[in-house]
């Protein structure tokens, strides 16, 4: 008799788990995460400009420099006859932040240099609802912008930004569900 329990079991397992056509939350919230659309951070540019005596980072009409200065990851030094050289540099806060700063070609002891430093990233609130037709399925979630790294959170605070409702679609394969779009990512 116990024979005939266990082969019960198991075929009913077997029923349940082949060709489930369910979408969790869970695997929905996984799969968008990982999504490499969903996965890009905003980040803010600093150029060095060369053409001006301005020097190694930044230039002196990048608008985000008197905010990264004011908040302690540049200084600006002068130089030069009657100080007219200027060039931003970076403060020991802004060593250790830029850590995370991906440059963008150049060098920088020869100036010339961009960097892009990562201030704010996507994480899911919440997935609204789930419909699912077939072999496809329609994921209504909400997220919105975290700051990642000193930088962020010193210039966004630690908040995250508003909320944002956004339309995942996903289809079904022989491997699983699959994210095929996703709108409205604030790019």
């Amino acid at each position: 008799m116990s024979n005939q329990i266990r082969a019960i079991a198991l075929f009913a397992v077997l029923l349940t788990g082949c060709g489930s056509h369910s979408l969790s939350r869970e695997e929905a919230t996984k799969l968008i995460a990982s999504d490499p659309k969903f996965k890009v951070v905003r980040a803010i540019h600093l150029v060095s400009d060369y053409s001006t005596v301005t020097g190694l980072l930044v230039s002196s009409s990048c608008p985000m420099c008197e905010k990264l200065e004011s908040l302690g990851y540049l200084t600006t030094e002068t130089s030069g006859i009657l100080g007219l050289s200027r060039k931003h540099v970076l403060t020991a806060k802004g060593k250790s932040a830029s850590s995370g700063w991906i440059q963008k070609g150049g060098d920088a002891e020869l100036g010339g240099t961009a960097w892009e430093v990562p201030v704010l990233e996507r994480k899911i609130a919440g997935i609204q609802g789930i419909s699912i037709d077939h072999n496809r399925a329609t994921v209504v979630l909400t997220w919105a912008f975290q700051p990642i790294g000193d930088a962020g959170r010193d210039l966004y605070g630690a908040n995250a930004q508003t909320a944002v409702s956004s339309t995942a679609e996903f289809g079904l394969f022989d491997t699983g569900w699959r994210l095929t779009s996703i709108s409205d990512l604030g790019q």
